[in-house]
């Protein structure tokens, strides 16, 4: 049986540091008619690309399983020695767990055009860039 550090723990390992460096990720514990669940939570804090503190549930755990929302995704325990599955659904799910509003470019558009990806740091907000989404289907604009 996992504890809820244990499964907190499992999942920080897999999430990329980039993320780390702009969010704190946590394990609140839910008592549900004596059933165990763990919510994952990752709680943005106010930068100077948003001015609002978010947190959002990344998934959550029943005992069992890593359940994810949008789109849903379920993760077994027995799963989690595939470390390359568990990573990637945290990555996906990371990206659209928290929505800005859309912009065209920040000022890294040349660094990212010369290295064909983007580089801004924050990447919860560099989700809402047009240019990354351009990049990402190999188009350089400039």
């Amino acid at each position: 049986m996992y504890s809820a550090d244990d499964i907190l723990k499992i999942v920080i390992e897999q999430v990329p540091q980039n993320y780390l460096d702009v969010c704190a990720i946590k394990a609140r514990t839910l008592k549900n008619k004596n059933k165990f669940c763990v919510n994952i939570e990752v709680l943005i804090a106010p930068s100077i690309y948003y001015s609002n503190v978010a947190t959002q549930t990344l998934c959550k755990f029943d005992g069992k399983c890593l359940v994810f929302q949008n789109p849903a995704e379920v993760i077994e325990a027995l799963d989690f020695i595939d470390v390359m599955r568990l990573k990637a659904a945290i990555k996906t799910h990371l990206r659209t767990l928290f929505t800005f509003e859309q912009f065209g470019c920040c000022s890294r558009y040349r660094e990212c055009s010369n290295l064909k990806c983007c580089t801004h740091e924050n990447p919860f907000y560099s989700g809402a860039c047009m240019y990354r989404k351009n990049l990402e289907a190999g188009k350089v604009f400039y």
